[in-house]
């Protein structure tokens, strides 16, 4: 049996593209309603088969404590509504790849609409609050609601390009994407030496040399082909960014020096606040286990990481759950990694991963931009599927 959408296979559906899109675009604020219109818009078609697996229990517990702390604590109706993502979004992964007709395109495809959503959504974002800095009072404004947010989604945001642009840059051979990942890296780096945000820059270049090391240290005979070229490309990229910087083309030294991310880094250094705030998390985390965002009121601030916040939010039961779907993702890569014969998509599911799962660990993704560590399920369920279709492959 295949997944058909009006006789289009899951891979060709424009209606499933269109709604990732849109909710990694947060179009009109709403971008938690349209990630629960494509899960149930998903399950519908799929006539509600799924799989059913230790990953999928997890999600269905975080969904289950977040329901029942925003009934204790009479939180928004909404906060129900955007429980059932965790789940939804693992099955639209892991049911998706499995009944694709051709899987390569379904992840390419996928994970390019997510790409996309981020990358419109910083444009946006970026063009509504052009001209101004954040030396100090680091707050954007958004181009949905014209309130103000926390900077930080810029980092959020470039997550998923950074992780993306490594594949489209190095791998892939569609010009078309090459010509999207470049532009999207170069907005990158200038809406965070705007906004003073230097998160994404540390990103960049951990993923990219991480990246770059599982490439090369793959040995398959596929891959071997394609090792001059992409050391080629990431030599001619180096030598060209820093010439370009060290002679002052298009004013490149001058811009990077007036910018507000040196203004940052003058009076603050490289220091951060996220240790110490993971640290004050820590010691309150026995004192408060059922949830309910008591550690946020006493220390003043969210913590930076999903797996700190959720424990704060929802209690110690989604915090667990969490814990056993970020182990079981991460043996998930290490398992994508020793396979046989790896193609490019396979290095792109690890890249973005990597991306979305480090960021994630750095900012409050829960109550700033839940739908990175959404699609980051959507992820894990593609990797499950992937993983149970080679080894099948691999015993027939």
């Amino acid at each position: 049996m295949r997944l058909t959408l009006q006789n289009k296979s899951i891979e060709n559906s424009i209606i499933y593209y269109a709604l990732i899109v849109l909710a990694c675009m947060n179009f009109f604020e709403e971008g938690a309603l349209l990630t629960l219109i494509l899960g149930i818009w998903f399950l519908c078609k799929c006539h509600f088969k799924f799989e059913i697996d230790a990953t999928f229990i997890c999600m269905l517990v975080v969904t289950l404590t977040v329901i029942s702390t925003a009934l204790i604590y009479e939180r928004a109706f909404a906060e129900i509504l955007k429980a059932f993502n965790f789940v939804l979004m693992y099955i639209v992964g892991r049911r998706g790849y499995s009944m694709a007709e051709d899987k390569e395109a379904y992840i390419k495809r996928t994970l390019f609409a997510v790409f996309i959503g981020f990358f419109l959504q910083l444009i946006l974002q970026y063009g509504y609050n052009f001209g101004k800095t954040y030396n100090r009072a680091r707050t954007l404004y958004s181009i949905w609601t014209e309130r103000p947010i926390a900077v930080t989604l810029i980092g959020l945001l470039s997550a998923a390009l950074i992780g993306y642009s490594f594949y489209g840059l190095f791998l892939c051979k569609k010009k078309y994407v090459k010509v999207l990942s470049a532009a999207a890296i170069i907005l990158t780096i200038i809406v965070n030496l705007n906004s003073a945000t230097r998160t994404p820059f540390y990103l960049m270049i951990v993923c990219f040399i991480i990246m770059a090391i599982i490439f090369f240290s793959d040995n398959t005979s596929e891959n071997a082909k394609n090792r001059v070229r992409v050391f080629g490309a990431l030599l001619i990229l180096v030598i060209g960014v820093f010439v370009a910087y060290e002679m002052n083309v298009f004013n490149l030294k001058t811009y990077v020096g007036s910018s507000a991310l040196i203004g940052r880094l003058s009076y603050m250094g490289i220091r951060t606040e996220r240790t110490t705030l993971f640290i004050q998390f820590n010691r309150l985390m026995p004192q408060y286990p059922w949830g309910g965002g008591h550690m946020r009121e006493v220390i003043g601030r969210s913590a930076h990481n999903f797996l700190q916040e959720s424990y704060d939010l929802y209690g110690v039961i989604s915090f667990i759950a969490l814990i056993c779907f970020t182990v079981h993702m991460f043996v998930s890569f290490i398992k994508l990694l020793r396979t046989k014969g790896k193609k490019d998509y396979h290095f792109l599911i690890i890249s973005v991963g990597i991306s979305l799962f480090v960021q994630c660990c750095l900012e409050p993704v829960m109550t700033g931009f839940p739908i990175a560590l959404w699609m980051l399920v959507l992820i894990d369920g593609m990797t499950t599927s992937l993983i149970k279709n080679d080894v099948l492959r691999e015993i027939i």
